[in-house]
């Protein structure tokens, strides 16, 4: 799910209707999940496990100095400030998306804007992994590179989760909803929950097509 308390929620409502908390019960948000299965296999993306995670001011702050790689400063120039870049970045890996597109389509910038921006993005991605960091993007992204770049992996954890309950279904993206196929593979018992009406984070590429397909 998506909140922390909507999955506690989830938890204790299980352990009333049984009495007990059963044994082998994962729950959680997508992001806190994808953070339990990488502290335990990031080595396999060449991560350490004991990776620190970037916040929204962190990632802004690191990319800003991918920018200053490239000797962009953004005082009094109509290049676009880290922030913008972060949420293009961002926007582009949840939708699995070429960097490039979504500037130039989305955000109505020039070809030559977005080609700096795409190389921006490179580097960003380069300080990450040398800084042994992830944003909060990466959680997604890495859990499902280990999904689709190790079978073997993606078995094991596809014949653990024997049933799999989504809540607000509406709102997942194109990285979540294939997370979610890959855990299904083996046992393929999907139980998803929510309201195509109350699809409203398309900006932060929510698809809603996930559950009206």
């Amino acid at each position: 799910t998506f909140t922390n308390k909507a999955a506690k929620e989830m938890m204790e409502r299980v352990e009333k209707l049984l009495g007990c908390r059963p044994q082998g019960l994962w729950g959680g948000t997508f992001h806190h999940i994808a953070n339990m299965i990488l502290r335990r296999q990031s080595e396999k993306l060449g991560y350490k496990n004991n990776f620190n995670i970037l916040d929204e001011d962190d990632s802004t702050s690191l990319i800003k100095k991918a920018m200053d790689d490239f000797g962009l400063n953004t005082k009094g120039q109509s290049f676009p400030k880290p922030n913008i870049i972060r949420g293009i970045v961002s926007f582009s890996r949840n939708t699995n998306q070429d960097v490039r597109e979504i500037a130039e389509c989305n955000y109505g910038l020039p070809d030559f804007v977005a080609k700096k921006i795409e190389e921006i993005a490179g580097a960003y991605e380069t300080r990450k992994k040398t800084a042994n960091v992830m944003d909060f993007d990466d959680l997604l992204v890495n859990w499902l590179k280990l999904l689709e770049k190790f079978p073997e992996l993606c078995e094991r954890y596809s014949r653990q989760f024997q049933h799999i309950l989504v809540d607000e279904y509406q709102d997942t993206n194109y990285i979540q909803a294939e997370i979610i196929k890959q855990l299904a593979g083996v046992h393929k018992n999907i139980l998803v929950v929510g309201d195509d009406s109350q699809s409203i984070y398309s900006f932060r590429a929510a698809d809603v097509k996930n559950i009206l397909n």
